[in-house]
């Protein structure tokens, strides 16, 4: 799965502005995710100098200094499909919306999703929060709709 998932710019730049879906990470194995600097980390708590993320940052004390890096979740497909779920719709239903949606006009000059995003990863975090938190990819950032 790390070789296969997207980790392009234009994804990593659409995860990190996208403080909605930021805000849902539980680190678990398997997990992406990049340092401000763009660096793609994989989680696991299998080594012995694992640490802990909570809210995006990893405090750690190094010789009675206090250290701090910011990081940010690069969620994969199955989990952005799971963000997507609302309790009023079936999985089979919201499934349908989004490949509707897909087709759909999203930018400004008429052109669907599906041929402005780039991946599997690109559209689902798109159609989350177009659907979910009213927003929508323009120019490199989330704006309201």
């Amino acid at each position: 799965m790390f070789n296969l998932m997207d980790k392009s710019r234009q994804y990593i730049q659409m995860c990190k502005t996208s403080k909605e879906i930021q805000i849902k990470w539980q680190q678990t194995p398997g997990d992406l995710f990049v340092n401000i600097n763009n660096k793609v980390s994989f989680w696991t708590n299998q080594s012995s100098n694992s640490f802990k993320i909570k809210n995006g940052f990893r405090i750690e004390n190094e010789n009675e200094l206090i250290k701090i890096e910011k990081f940010f979740w690069l969620p994969n497909l199955d989990q952005l499909i799971e963000t997507a779920q609302i309790k009023e719709k079936s999985y089979r239903d919201i499934s349908f919306d989004f490949f509707e949606w897909t087709k759909q006009e999203y930018s400004s000059d008429s052109k669907p999703a599906d041929s402005i995003f780039e991946s599997q990863e690109q559209l689902w975090i798109g159609y989350v929060m177009e659907k979910k938190f009213s927003k929508k990819w323009v120019n490199d950032t989330w704006e309201e709709i």
